[in-house]
């Protein structure tokens, strides 16, 4: 199944996503998914041809509207024809005859806590952007050339165009709103996240878990004295736990590499650096037989205890790897006082 894409949105938001494939595997050639917020509300596929609700709070909507679900069965079934014949068109477009692809269409709109009221419709084939609306402009954006054909005929008259932008700031939006009211106690409510930092050992990253947020928009930052850290931060995506809230992830790296070089060299016979997010933060060599602290945060974080206690096990080390370079000279039938010989762990 290709990944459904969609922008990143703040505040209160429906997203809706049609998905079609090409027959022959086991997955519905057409889906329809709705969305409040990450949420899922209800879905229809051509398998069982009907509207599914998924929420307990969509429900209510049968009260206002008794032949809502009926009514969107009838669109849903006209959009699955219409996207059949739209992935032959695309197919066309790129010279496929063969294969498994998709075309897939996700917009929605949004309203943010200050009442601000926006919007977005695009299309996508195999997995990437294919056509996107500017609803400023009514323009659509083609970074695919063989998007550009439809890209003119939809700006020809701007008809396509002002009939997005109708529904999206309107229609869409009323929607949006109905669906609150329903679902107010679950849309509205705030649940701040539960923090864990861990290490499964020295050789893995530093993972940051946040779990049990609602709603899903979450920012997790790291920070050394006080300063944001960007680079080499990993941030998974946004998952949904069982009971509607979410959870994210983000993680540091940290690396440790051991060099052995036989003596008579002008270097040290056996080196040790420790790196964070490629930062060296502790050093040692068989020069100065000590481990010492390479960043300002390091050396404040740990006493002189952590220190001689590393010290201690480096220097261990530093004896295990001699042996361990003499023994793979002997394997490689390399006898002292030949060409210089290394060797390196890293992890």
């Amino acid at each position: 199944r290709e990944q459904i894409f969609q922008p990143k949105l703040t505040g209160l938001h429906s997203t809706y996503v049609y998905t079609v494939v090409t027959p022959g595997i086991a997955f519905p050639e057409f889906t329809a998914v709705g969305l409040m917020d990450g949420e899922e509300f209800y879905c229809y596929d051509s398998n069982i041809r009907k509207a599914v609700p998924k929420a307990d709070w969509i429900k209510k909507v049968t009260a206002d509207d008794p032949d809502h679900w009926n009514r969107n069965i009838q669109i849903f079934q006209g959009a699955q024809e219409e996207f059949k014949a739209n992935i032959v068109t695309a197919m066309e477009c790129f010279n496929h005859s063969e294969g498994v692809h998709t075309v897939q269409v996700a917009y929605g709109c949004m309203q943010d806590d200050d009442g601000t009221k926006t919007g977005y419709i695009q299309y996508g084939y195999d997995g990437e952007d294919f056509l996107t609306l500017d609803l400023n402009t009514l323009t659509w954006t083609a970074p695919k050339p063989q998007a550009v054909i439809t890209k003119r005929k939809w700006e020809a008259t701007g008809a396509n165009g002002n009939q997005w932008k109708g529904y999206l700031e309107n229609t869409c939006i009323e929607w949006l709103q109905k669906y609150v009211s329903y679902g107010r106690d679950t849309l509205k409510r705030k649940a701040p996240p539960e923090v864990s930092v861990f290490q499964k050992d020295s050789s893995s990253p530093v993972v940051c878990h946040a779990t049990g947020f609602f709603p899903r928009g979450v920012m997790i930052s790291w920070q050394k004295n006080g300063e944001e850290l960007y680079e080499n931060v990993e941030l998974t995506e946004t998952l949904p736990n069982q009971d509607g809230t979410f959870q994210k992830r983000s993680s540091h790296s940290m690396h440790y590499f051991y060099t052995a070089v036989t003596p008579g060299i002008n270097f040290p016979e056996f080196t040790t650096v420790g790196l964070v997010d490629g930062e060296q933060f502790v050093y040692y060599d068989s020069n100065i037989k000590k481990d010492i602290p390479k960043t300002e945060w390091m050396e404040k974080s740990e006493g002189a205890e952590y220190w001689d206690r590393q010290t201690q096990t480096l220097q261990g080390s530093q004896e295990t790897f001699k042996v361990d370079v003499a023994t793979l000279m002997e394997r490689f039938n390399q006898s002292k006082g030949e060409d210089k010989h290394t060797q390196n762990v890293c992890y």
